[in-house]
């Protein structure tokens, strides 16, 4: 016979299982929305495809500094050099 002692967490457990799915639908299911957010800019730009979004995203990322408060648009205008390099970088044509 199961303790009372250890039922409790197991049907804690089996609560908190039923309940994840549940909460993550409910959330941002974007868990990179600056990303996101690049991603669709560089399109409009004229990426060619997702994958050079995606690069020139990621080269973006890392030449902004942790402390960055423009946006994608207001950081490109402000280090147009960084932005050639990341194009070229992401062989963005």
């Amino acid at each position: 016979m199961i303790a009372r002692r250890q039922t409790l967490p197991i049907a804690m457990l089996f609560a908190l299982c039923a309940l994840a799915p549940a909460a993550s639908a409910q959330g941002d299911d974007d868990p990179f929305p600056w990303m996101t957010s690049c991603k669709a800019h560089a399109t409009k730009l004229g990426a060619a495809d997702d994958e050079t979004a995606h690069g020139y995203c990621a080269c973006i990322d890392n030449a902004m500094g942790d402390e960055e408060i423009n946006d994608v648009a207001g950081w490109e205008k402000a280090n147009p050099s960084k932005v050639a390099e990341c194009k070229a970088a992401a062989e963005w044509k």
